[in-house]
C-alpha cells in the first residue's frame, strides 16, 4: 500500500449552508461572531463546523443533524463528572434556545456563560502548551495584520506504510494524520494555500534519537506527499472560500470577521482564493519557542535539523519567538 493514499474533505453542501446561514443569524452566534476571527475560528468541514477558543474546540455544528449542537463535557458544569462519561460519548447535545439567544444543555447549562466567561469553564491545562503558543502567535500575527488564516487542525487519513503497519500496535490499515494551520499567502497578487505545521523547540520529535531521524521528517514526508494532490486540495478549499463569502453576502457573517492582510481586505482575499487559488506543494514547519530556550543547548540539534530537512528537500524551518 502505497502512503500516499488519502481521504480529505472539506466544505458545504447548498442545503447544509442554507441551514447553517440560518443559525448564524441567531443572536447567540451574532454574539460570537462579534468577537471576531482573532478570538473564534470558525472552521468549515466536511457539511459540519468546529468553533474554536484558544485551540479547544468549543462547539461542533452539523447543521443536517437531528441533534445539530454539541460540545465536549470537559468544557460544561459536568467537567467535574468525567467518570459517568467513561466508554460513553463525551459529547453534550445543545438546542437552540426559541428566541435563537442561547444553546441550552438538558441539564440547563447555557453556552452563553461561556461566551461571556471563557476560562470560567476553559482551564489554563486544556490550552497550555502548544495550543497555548499557537494562540499566542496567531494574535500577534492578527493584530498586525501579518496572516490570513482560513483552517485549523487539518486532518486526513492516509494509508499506512508497510513498516509503519509492522511497527504499530494495532496494525491498522490507515491512519489520521493533522497539520496545524492552512493559511493563505499572496504572491504577485495570487492567493497560495500554506500548510503549516507547529511545534514547539522542545518538542522531543525535533531531535534524533541515536540512530534514528527526527520524527518530524517522516511528519514533513508525509505532509508533502498529502500536497501532491493538488488539484482536489485546490478544489476543497476554493469551496471552503465560497462558503464563507455566502456568509457574508448573507449577512451571516460581518464582512470584517476576516482580518485583512497585506494591505488587502478579508473578503478580497476570499474572492481571490475562490477563483485563482494556488497551492505551495511544501509543508512549512515553523517552530515557537523563547530566546532563553533556544540558547539552553538546543541550538546543535536544531542546525542538525535544518541539515536533515534541506537534506529530504525542504525549506528551512520558520521561528517565532515569543
Amino acid at each position: 500500500m502505497k502512503a500516499t493514499e488519502f481521504s480529505f474533505k472539506r466544505g458545504m453542501n447548498p442545503k447544509v449552508l442554507e441551514r447553517a446561514n440560518i443559525f448564524f443569524k441567531t443572536l447567540i452566534a451574532q454574539k460570537l461572531l462579534a468577537e471576531g476571527i482573532h478570538n473564534y475560528q470558525i472552521c468549515i468541514r466536511d457539511n459540519y463546523i468546529n468553533i474554536y477558543w484558544k485551540g479547544c474546540s468549543v462547539l461542533r455544528y452539523h447543521p443536517n443533524s437531528k441533534s445539530p449542537f454539541r460540545i465536549h463535557y470537559k468544557y460544561t458544569d459536568l467537567a467535574s463528572e468525567a467518570d459517568q462519561f467513561e466508554g460513553k460519548d463525551p459529547y453534550i447535545k445543545l438546542k437552540l434556545s426559541n428566541d435563537g439567544n442561547d444553546l441550552v444543555s438538558q441539564s440547563g447549562w447555557r453556552f452563553s456563560g461561556l461566551l461571556e466567561n471563557p476560562f470560567a469553564y476553559i482551564s489554563q491545562r486544556h490550552i497550555s502548551g502548544e495550543k497555548e503558543s499557537i494562540q499566542k502567535y496567531l494574535g500577534a500575527m492578527f493584530k498586525n495584520k501579518d496572516i490570513f488564516l482560513i483552517d485549523l487542525e487539518i486532518a486526513f487519513r492516509r494509508g499506512r506504510t508497510e513498516d509503519e503497519r509492522i511497527k504499530s500496535v494495532t496494525g491498522r490499515k490507515y491512519v489520521a494524520d493533522r497539520i496545524d494551520l492552512a493559511r493563505i499567502e499572496m504572491v504577485d497578487g495570487l492567493p497560495y494555500l500554506v500548510l503549516t505545521e507547529v511545534k514547539l523547540v522542545r518538542d522531543s520529535r525535533l531531535k534524533a534519537e541515536k540512530d534514528s531521524p527526527p520524527e518530524i521528517i517522516a511528519q514533513m514526508i508525509h505532509y508533502r506527499e498529502f500536497l501532491q494532490h493538488e488539484s482536489q486540495i485546490i478544489e476543497t478549499y476554493k469551496l471552503v472560500a465560497a462558503n464563507y463569502l455566502h456568509f457574508i453576502h448573507q449577512k451571516a457573517f460581518p464582512e470584517k470577521f476576516f482580518t485583512s492582510f497585506q494591505n488587502i481586505q478579508g473578503i478580497k482575499i476570499l474572492e481571490l482564493c475562490q477563483n485563482s487559488l494556488r497551492l505551495r506543494k511544501q509543508p512549512e514547519l515553523l517552530i515557537i519557542g523563547t530566546k532563553k530556550e533556544l540558547e539552553n543547548g538546543r541550538i546543535n540539534h536544531l542546525n542538525k535539523l535544518r541539515t536533515l530537512l534541506k537534506e529530504h528537500d525542504f525549506d528551512h524551518p520558520k521561528f517565532w519567538l515569543g
